[in-house]
């Protein structure tokens, strides 16, 4: 049994209006999608938890076709602007990942933000395998919070968002453990980007207010001095890694 931290009402909640469209060329996740993804002019793509379709976009931009699925209802509007972009879409359905069968594998298979929200990572991340095709790329990517800094600042500031993640799930090195047995040979693993302090909109005392505030100005000031993808305060893990 699959139990996941972060209820279907949050995610709907939390997608409520944001719009169609891909991140900025300075996202970290989008840059380091165009560092270890290759570009291609056939290939195939799949998204795990597709909805909003952002880096459905950016894949869209490396040539791939564009597939995936949400269980949200509003995964249906992203077909639409993707092809309105000039994309090239496959089927993009709403549905459950745990039993959605879509009948063939792509070369490159994702999900960005989902395996951390599960007490059964380990089951969560074996599932995304077989729809990886000889030859092709497993990319996963989760939040930190489990390098010191980030979990101290998330446990203390931003509670309920990381109660909605299971923080033994945000550790490439373990991931690796599940896929030797899979014949992957492993391209990228580990944190990215610079330092981002980032929270989630919840009720907040005015010390915690002023906490989140004075730290987030601190950032801004300490970033040009610290290194890029530290693990104690990178925003982010990732994994590319390619099947043989």
């Amino acid at each position: 049994m699959t139990t996941n931290k972060a209820s279907q009402e949050w995610w709907e909640q939390t997608w409520k209006g944001v719009p169609l469209a891909p991140p900025p060329p300075q996202q970290p996740v989008r840059r380091w999608l165009e560092q270890y993804v290759p570009r291609t002019v056939d290939g195939t793509c799949f998204e795990v938890g597709c909805h909003p379709g952002r880096f459905l976009a950016v894949m869209g931009m490396l040539g791939y076709e564009l597939n995936g699925v949400d269980m949200t209802p509003e995964v249906e509007n992203i077909s639409g602007w993707l092809e309105r972009d000039g994309y090239r879409v496959g089927s993009i359905a709403q549905g459950d990942f745990f039993e959605y069968d879509p009948g063939r594998q792509y070369d490159v298979v994702m999900s960005l933000g989902f395996i951390e929200h599960f007490t059964d990572w380990e089951r969560v991340l074996e599932r995304h395998i077989p729809l990886v095709a000889p030859g092709g790329r497993l990319v996963i990517e989760v939040p930190n919070m489990a390098g010191s800094v980030q979990n101290w600042f998330h446990r203390t500031f931003d509670r309920e968002s990381y109660d909605r993640h299971h923080i033994p799930a945000m550790n490439p090195g373990a991931w690796i453990e599940i896929l030797r047995g899979h014949d992957f040979d492993i391209e990228f693993e580990g944190p990215f980007g610079h330092l981002y302090l980032w929270v989630e909109p919840q009720q907040r005392s005015l010390p915690e207010r002023t906490g989140v505030f004075a730290l987030r100005a601190a950032q801004k000031l300490a970033r040009p001095f610290l290194p890029h993808g530290r693990y104690a305060y990178a925003p982010a893990l990732g994994l590319v890694a390619r099947r043989k």
